[in-house]
């Protein structure tokens, strides 16, 4: 049985990642499939098992994606980390500025 449920959480978090057509946070992603954060492991573990994703993290911030080309899809999850950070920099200077 939790097997099963493994599987079908997997395929939730599958679907979000395929319908985004691109990486997502952790937290996207329990947003739009308003997953548990227990349940979320639990499909997460799944999938990285069966390596069907990839991850790319940094101290505050994992982005995962379906892998179809394992390096490929982890040097663009790469990319897009890199957008994201800058992106956070950004913000926070802003955000020191306005103090």
């Amino acid at each position: 049985m939790l097997q099963e449920k493994a599987g079908n959480i997997a395929g939730t978090i599958w679907n979000a990642l395929s319908e985004a057509n691109e990486g997502l946070t952790f937290k996207q992603i329990k947003k739009v499939t308003k997953l548990a954060e227990k349940d979320f492991n639990l499909g997460l573990g799944w999938l990285l098992r069966e390596d069907k994703v990839a991850i790319a993290e940094t101290a505050d911030t994992s982005i995962l994606a379906i892998t179809d080309d394992g390096e490929a899809e982890r040097e663009r999850l790469e990319a897009q980390l890199q957008s994201v950070r800058r992106r956070q920099s950004v913000l926070h200077d802003r955000a020191l500025a306005d103090r």
